[in-house]
Order: structure tokens, then C-alpha cells, then sequence
């Protein structure tokens, strides 16, 4: 059989009324509702009475139990009506209050991000001054107060509009990960700063860590130059903004604040909308300048030798400005600063069509400093910009010099040491210059070019023999020796000097030995055994120079040590003799002897001389 909607309804009701359960009355009326909705079951209802249900007869209008059954119907619809409201006011007022969070957020971001990075510190807005306590800024010019606090005061009046009571600010130290130091499998990704033994250094990077340098107590300072935090300078801090009301937290935003942003110069973590690269001038490359006459003189002189690998060089003094040249984006403006990105602009030029850029930088050239100078570049282009581009150089003002020519006038020796120092040194002490290239010395016996050491410690050029890698034996006359050389930037130095020698082939006078020590008590363990030889008529045969401790010798031509443990004397008739043992000596009595013998071969009894002394060892 077929029922209507209505003829359903009614049988559902006359069954459950029989039945005389209310509960299962309303469970069913609910069923109804959902299939035929409100408004038609309360008229099916109306319209079916319950007295003509429970067989008592046709009677007309409502009964208190009909009237009972509509009001229960109408309860259970406003108690459903009543769940869905409130949910539909909670969700509102959430709905609400992340809006507000949001946009509380992106403001507070706003404002943090134009704090420089190394003023961003973990903060709680219920502790006294945000817990910002301690002093501020770079080590040299410190300040007790922290100088952004009124970002935080704004941030807290605009909670409290909002009717959030309480913000943290928590910072973690993240590191771009490029070595996967941290061994998981990545190369890119972030990692944070870890100190599991509480050594305050990165667990994975030693070099990264809280340093105290200015001995304050705390890790908000700045210092060194370039510029690092006391803080791990990891170049990223990740801070999290969270925020409560009535102490439970409704809001938090994560957003990773980067030294490159605050600095603009690119390192690890950055990432840029525009490139520039500057090719010239390089990276450790030299400006020289012909400013001066001497130094067009040094510049322009002509030596015998070229470098085997020539240095990256160029020009830049008022007549020729420094030349900047590179790519970047095609038509961008190009923005030129010296020293650091947070100094004046000194220069502007435009890349062309295709980002190619070649510009002289007249203002920044005046500028320049004798030594390290660091040029930092940026590429704007509408509202995009590239980071500070730094390129570090060396310009050189001084020329080389070449002193300290020795033997000069007169000497009588056969074997004397021929040399002189060459040396780049700054004009203003302590600053960085090129440095001597040791491909450009070359030193003259008269035209002969003749073997020779260079010392880049001392600048020592020394004449040595090409085969036993001593001073030359040489014979009575005169010499004529030419040094020259040149530095990395392109200056060079040319020295003439003469000496004579002359050796007489008698000498009545044995060689002498003096200024022995250690005598007595030596003052260290190993001693610095020493003494000088000379003879100022005839000089001192090198090779025949013999130094022995304890009975063993040391020093001698046998051993080939001589050039390292023979000075010469500044007379040139001589030298200086030490030796410093391998290892500690045993406690009591050493002896030392010495020979040494002249070049003058009569008498013969007084060619050679011979001394021993003692020393003892505590």
C-alpha cells in the first residue's frame, strides 16, 4: 500500500501514541522533522487528534495532551535553534579576534623589521621593560636604554584595544645549513643553533657563539668591523609573536628576521629580487696611483724581469677615476658606498639596455684610503633592489725601497755578504700594501745577474754560490751590484752600490773570538749557544768555521748549516756564530768549542784559532 506524506505521518503518531511513550514520541517527531521539516509536521500534527487516535471518537479542537505534545515540539526546536546561535557567536567572535591577531601581527612585523637586526631580542610584555635590560649597541658607544622600546609600547597599546593582555617575543638562532653539519641529508635547509653542553658555541660550528666582548655581562652588544653581534651571528633569527588573552594563547606568527636585510650585504641566508656582480674592480685586487712624480717614476721605470703571474691592477687617482664595471639588471641604477652599506652614497650610474654597467667613480676615489678599502654596490630598479655587493681592494700609495746595501767602501774579506733589503712599506703605519713580487727581483755582479735568497720576512736580497748556497768566494777588486725589484702594484726600485776588496796575504794577528755565552749558569734550557769570530785584516773563512758541543760538532760545513748559524758582521770581517740545541741538556757541566781560521796564509802559526768555555745547567 501507498501512503502520502500526510497518511505516513498520521499512522507514525497513532502508533507511538498507542504505544503511551513520550520519549518515544519526541525521538520520533525529530526523525520526522529531518525528513519533512517543521512546519509541516506541526500541521500534520495539529490536524491529527489524539482522541480519535486512541479510538475514544471524533472529537473537535485541542486537548491538554495535544497542546502538551506541540509546546514539547517547539522546545525541542528552540533548544536546537539555541545550540547552532551559540556556536554561530563563538565561531564569530574567534573569527573576530584572529582578525584583529593578524593584523596585530603584520603591523608588529612591519615595525620589527625596520629595528636593526642586531636590536632584536627575545622580549615578554610582562616583565618590567620587556625584559630588555643591559646595555646596547656597538661596544664603543654603548647606551643603557634599549632605543626601540616604543615599538613594543606601540604594540601593547594596540592589544589592549583589542582586549589581548599579554605578547612574548621569542627568538631562536637559525643557520643555513650548506655543509649539512647537522647530517640530514639536506643542504638548504635551515637549522637552529645548537649548544647541548652549554659551552655557549654551536655544537656543529665552534666559530658561532655567545661572546662577551666587552666583559658587560650580556650578549646585546655589537662589535669588531666588520660589525657581529655578541650574540650567535648565525645572519637569521627566527622570532615567534604570540599572543594571549585571560592567559590562554589565541595568536602566533612565525617570521625569520636576516642580517642581510639589515645590512644589505649578501651572505648565506640572503635572498635578493635584483644581482649584481662587479668584475672590476676585483675581489683582492690593487689601485695604484701616478699621482705624485715618484710615483709615476717607480711606476714607469723599466727592469729586467716581468711576473710570472701578474697582478690585477688598476688606476684611480683625480686624473683617472676608479672604473667600476660589471652586470646587473638592464636598466637599473646602480648606487656606490665606501667602507659599509650604512654610509653616505659617494656615486650613481645606469646599467644599459642589456644590465652592463662601466662606471668612473669620481667621489669615491677621492675618498679611497691608502691600504683596505671595501666598495659596496646596489641595484635598484622601482621597487625592487638588489643586496649591498661589497668588494674588498688594496689601493697602494708607497713605492718599494731598496736600503741596507752592504759591504760598501773597503772590506777585507773574500767571502763577504752582499746584500740589501727591499721593502713595500705603507706610508701611514699599519696599513695593508701589495707587497713585494718576488718574480720581479733580479741582482747584478756589474752585468753578470748572479744567484741570490729573498727573505719576504726581513726583505733581505743576499748573493749566494749556486751551488754551496754561501756568499760567493771572491778576490781582491772592485764590484759594482744592481738590485731591483717591484711590487704587486706595479712600482719598482732600481740600487747601484760598490765595495772593493782587499785581503792582505799576511796577518801576524790569529783570528779572534769573542762575546761567548752562555758563561756560568745558562739563563735557558736549550741555551743559545753563541760567540763572534773576525779578523779585521783578513777576514774569516766562512767554511772553516766549526762549532762543537760536549765534543760533537754542530755547527759546520760538513753539517751545511753554516748559512743559517753564520751572521755577518756589519764590518764585514766576521761573523756571529749560534746554535740552539734540539732538546733540553742534562743538568750539570757543558762545554763549547770553537774554530775559525783567515784568509791571509802567512805565518802559518796564526792562520787558525781555537777557544773552548764552559756552562752549566741547572
Amino acid at each position: 500500500m501507498v501512503f502520502s506524506q500526510e497518511g505516513f505521518v498520521q499512522e507514525k503518531i497513532k502508533v507511538w501514541w498507542k504505544q503511551s511513550s513520550y520519549s518515544l514520541l519526541f525521538h520520533g517527531m525529530t526523525s520526522l522533522m529531518e525528513k519533512f521539516g517543521l512546519g509541516r509536521i506541526i500541521h500534520l500534527f495539529v490536524r491529527t487528534k489524539a482522541k480519535k487516535l486512541s479510538g475514544l471518537g471524533d472529537q473537535k479542537g485541542f486537548g491538554l495532551v495535544e497542546t502538551m505534545m506541540a509546546i514539547a515540539i517547539l522546545g525541542i526546536v528552540v533548544m536546537s535553534l539555541a545550540s547552532v546561535m551559540e556556536f554561530v557567536t563563538i565561531t564569530s567572535v574567534k573569527s573576530r579576534e584572529q582578525t584583529h591577531a593578524v593584523n596585530i601581527s603584520q603591523r608588529f612585523f612591519t615595525r620589527l623589521n625596520n629595528i636593526p637586526y642586531p636590536y632584536v631580542f627575545s622580549c615578554n610584555s610582562s616583565s618590567a621593560n620587556y625584559g630588555l635590560n643591559g646595555t646596547f649597541g656597538p661596544v664603543t658607544n654603548q647606551v643603557s636604554t634599549y632605543p626601540y622600546i616604543a615599538v613594543f609600547n606601540e604594540l601593547r597599546a594596540l592589544m589592549s584595544v583589542h582586549r589581548f593582555d599579554k605578547f612574548t617575543l621569542d627568538i631562536k638562532f637559525a643557520i643555513r645549513d650548506l655543509g649539512d653539519l647537522d647530517s640530514d641529508g639536506q643542504t638548504i635547509d635551515l637549522r637552529y643553533f645548537a649548544d647541548s653542553n652549554g659551552d655557549l658555541s654551536d655544537d656543529y660550528d665552534s666559530g658561532v657563539r655567545y661572546f662577551n666582548q666587552n666583559g658587560d655581562g650580556d650578549y646585546r652588544d655589537i662589535y669588531g668591523t666588520p660589525q657581529i653581534t655578541e650574540e650567535p651571528h648565525t645572519r637569521l633569527k627566527e622570532a615567534t609573536l604570540k599572543l594571549y588573552k585571560k592567559g590562554q594563547l589565541i595568536f602566533q606568527d612565525i617570521q625569520l628576521i636576516s642580517w642581510e636585510k639589515f645590512t644589505g650585504v649578501e651572505g648565506k641566508a640572503a635572498g635578493a629580487t635584483l644581482t649584481i656582480m662587479v668584475s672590476t674592480p676585483s675581489e683582492n685586487s690593487i689601485v695604484y696611483s701616478l699621482a705624485q712624480t715618484h710615483q709615476q717614476n717607480s711606476y714607469n721605470l723599466t727592469i729586467t724581469k716581468t711576473a710570472s703571474e701578474p697582478s690585477i691592477t688598476q688606476r684611480a687617482d683625480a686624473s683617472l677615476p676608479l672604473r667600476i664595471i660589471g652586470e646587473t639588471t638592464p636598466n637599473a641604477t646602480l648606487s656606490w658606498k665606501l667602507g659599509a652599506s650604512t654610509n653616505s652614497t659617494l656615486d650613481t650610474c645606469s646599467a644599459d639596455l642589456l644590465g652592463q654597467f662601466d662606471c668612473s667613480v669620481s667621489n669615491l676615489t677621492n675618498n679611497l684610503v691608502e691600504g683596505t678599502n671595501t666598495l659596496f654596490g646596489q641595484a635598484t630598479k622601482t621597487v625592487y633592489y638588489s643586496p649591498w655587493n661589497p668588494t674588498t681592494f688594496i689601493r697602494e700609495l708607497s713605492t718599494p725601497t731598496i736600503t741596507a746595501q752592504t759591504p760598501t767602501g773597503t772590506i777585507p774579506n773574500l767571502q763577504p755578504t752582499v746584500r740589501a733589503t727591499i721593502l713595500d712599506q705603507p706610508l701611514t703605519a699599519g696599513r695593508v700594501v701589495s707587497g713585494i713580487n718576488s718574480d720581479l727581483i733580479t741582482f747584478f755582479n756589474g752585468t753578470t745577474t748572479v744567484n741570490h735568497t729573498y727573505d719576504n720576512l726581513t726583505g733581505y736580497v743576499t748573493w749566494i754560490d749556486s751551488i754551496t748556497a754561501l756568499p760567493p768566494i771572491l778576490s781582491d777588486g772592485s764590484y759594482t751590484m744592481i738590485l731591483e725589484g717591484g711590487d704587486n702594484a706595479g712600482y719598482k726600485a732600481r740600487s747601484t752600490w760598490t765595495f772593493t776588496i782587499s785581503v792582505g796575504m799576511t796577518d801576524h794577528s790569529a783570528p779572534s773570538i769573542s762575546n761567548k755565552d752562555p758563561i756560568g749558569i745558562a739563563a735557558s734550557n736549550p741555551p743559545t749557544i753563541s760567540c763572534r769570530v773576525f779578523d779585521n785584516q783578513s777576514g774569516i773563512i766562512l767554511n772553516s768555521v766549526v762549532l762543537s758541543l760536549d765534543g760533537v760538532v754542530m755547527v759546520s760545513s760538513g753539517i751545511g748549516n753554516l748559512a743559517t748559524a753564520c751572521a755577518a758582521l756589519t764590518q764585514q770581517d766576521g761573523y756571529t756564530v749560534s746554535y740552539i740545541p734540539d732538546s733540553v741538556l742534562t743538568s750539570g757541566s757543558h762545554s763549547v768549542a770553537i774554530q775559525a781560521s783567515h784568509w791571509a796564509t802567512n805565518p802559518t802559526n796564526k792562520i787558525s784559532s781555537q777557544d773552548t768555555w764552559l756552562f752549566n745547567v741547572p
